[in-house]
């Protein structure tokens, strides 16, 4: 025997308390014994089990397309000041267009 792993002598639990791994201790026999009560609480167990999995997930989703979210929200307000310039130039121009119309009237007029 290895002297570097010594275990702790075993022992018995008594006869009624059994361990279980997915709820810890609970009262009853050995023989497939299970309780509405056992069951519910293994329900629920399960349910807060897989809310926190989703919660996870969710979070984990929403922190990686931030980034993405914010990079497409800055495309969309250049493409809205670019639109924007590109009609203030539209305006410009066509008020040129129109005072040199309105002063080759005014010639045509004096003439």
């Amino acid at each position: 025997m290895n002297p570097k792993f010594v275990t702790a002598p075993k022992t018995q639990a008594p006869p009624k308390l059994l361990a279980t791994p997915d709820v810890g201790f609970r009262w009853g026999s050995n023989k497939g014994e299970n309780c509405m009560a056992d069951q519910s609480l293994d329900a629920r167990r399960m349910a807060r089990d897989q809310e926190s999995r989703l919660v996870g997930a969710t979070a984990v989703g929403l922190n990686m397309i931030k980034p993405i979210v914010q990079f497409q929200v800055s495309l969309l307000r250049l493409w809205a000041a670019s639109i924007e310039t590109f009609a203030r130039n539209c305006e410009n121009g066509l008020e040129a267009v129109n005072s040199k119309v309105e002063q080759r009237s005014h010639q045509q007029r004096a003439a």
